[in-house]
């Protein structure tokens, strides 16, 4: 049967599910960026020896408030602040790679792959409402895009690829978590 516009988000039942399952989903992405985020330094190690220290800053700053906030997140206090801060982790783990792209070339930088990862991750991994998933794309979308016009633009074919693979990248991310959501209720 037809489900209306958004009528799964007012059943309660469902809504305690999905409270739960981005409760869990947050702390397994607290994990990965206490954990893998900073492994990438050995990446920027080879790619950007000269901004070593800053990448490692900016990682550090990330590793520091994910591992932060997978600690506090314990317990019943902890799903409220995962509920208020659980998009955090990506959006400024994600704003922390379009940061560095501003060192690595600007919006020629190979390092865009790294916004749609977490575009991705956002769409898949984050188990938030997709309103919520489209809002974290768009500033995933938009710390790529606004400072592409501080660069000097020097081969428009280059930026409009980029851009436009990462804004499809971010309509998909949400139009899959749309109607993930969707088939979630209609199986719940």
């Amino acid at each position: 049967p037809p489900l209306g516009p958004m009528r799964w988000f007012r059943d309660p039942d469902y809504c305690v599910f999905k409270e739960d399952l981005r409760y869990r989903s947050v702390r397994l992405l607290c994990v990965l960026g206490t954990t893998a985020y900073p492994l990438f330094l050995i990446l920027d190690n080879y790619m950007l020896p000269e901004y070593l220290p800053l990448s490692a800053i900016i990682r550090g700053f990330n590793t520091l408030f994910c591992g932060t906030l997978l600690f506090l997140s314990r317990g019943g206090r902890g799903r409220l602040l995962i509920k208020y801060l659980g998009a955090f982790p990506l959006i400024l783990t994600g704003l922390g790679v379009c940061l560095v792209i501003r060192f690595m070339g600007g919006y020629q930088s190979v390092y865009y792959g790294g916004i749609a990862i977490f575009m991705l991750l956002t769409g898949i991994a984050f188990r938030g409402p997709w309103y919520e998933i489209a809002v974290m794309n768009g500033v995933l979308f938009l710390g790529y895009f606004i400072p592409s016009f501080f660069d000097e633009i020097a081969n428009i074919l280059i930026f409009i690829t980029y851009t436009s693979f990462l804004f499809t990248t971010a309509a998909f991310s949400t139009v899959g978590a749309w109607g993930l959501d969707r088939n979630e209720y209609r199986s719940f």
